[in-house]
């Protein structure tokens, strides 16, 4: 994750230089932060999981050093990507979404079957279980990087793009508030059926 996040950095610098605009290290910088502000307010708001004891750990040994390092390695790559293919800001933040996905399920589900973390599987935001991750990780992971790279995309890409440097600055120390709400209002389908689907099941229960 280190390697892969150095890598970004190196691309982000290289690609400033190559088109003369900041863009990829404005995107680099906002991805990095997104992904602090997301781990760190999940450790106050969720707790329904805990990160296994690494070599460097963060924020009262709470976050590991990896872990900050995951979204530039990740998330920061499979953008710059689906950026070669100028598609519309929708089509883009599907792309990143899908493709950044189905990477990260190969690592969220090898997570917790080599202890680097534990789920809470009592806890209700743990519900339903799909094999060793919650439904919630997938859906989450993939509605919050749409919401992520399509913030990127209008907030910071497109207003380089128009010569507003100040609103692409915002815009990038901003990213991570963005997203959280319009990715939190993209959730808001998926918490109204796990409320419907929950309440059946409780029927059900208490029928049989």
């Amino acid at each position: 994750m280190v390697l892969g996040a150095v890598l970004a950095l190196l691309h982000a610098v290289r690609q400033a230089r190559r088109s003369d605009t900041p863009a990829a290290l404005y995107a680099f910088v906002g991805i990095f932060l997104y992904g602090l502000v997301m781990d760190v307010s999940s450790y106050y708001s969720v707790g329904n999981f805990w990160h296994g004891e690494f070599s460097v750990m963060l924020v009262w040994n709470r976050l590991p050093l990896y872990i900050a390092m995951l979204y530039p390695a990740l998330i920061y790559h499979c953008y710059m990507t689906m950026r070669r293919y100028d598609l519309s800001p929708f089509d883009e933040a599907v792309a990143v979404a899908v493709y950044s996905g189905i990477l990260y399920m190969v690592f969220d589900n090898l997570g917790p079957a080599l202890n680097w973390w534990i789920w809470d599987r009592q806890h209700p935001a743990s519900q339903p279980l799909l094999a060793n991750v919650p439904l919630t990780s997938y859906h989450w992971l993939f509605l919050f990087n749409g919401a992520l790279a399509y913030c990127l995309r209008r907030f910071v890409w497109d207003a380089l793009a128009r010569g507003q440097t100040r609103r692409a600055r915002l815009g990038t120390l901003a990213l991570p508030l963005l997203t959280i709400v319009f990715g939190s209002l993209l959730f808001v389908p998926y918490n109204l059926f796990a409320f419907v689907f929950q309440g059946t099941l409780r029927v059900s229960v208490l029928i049989h």
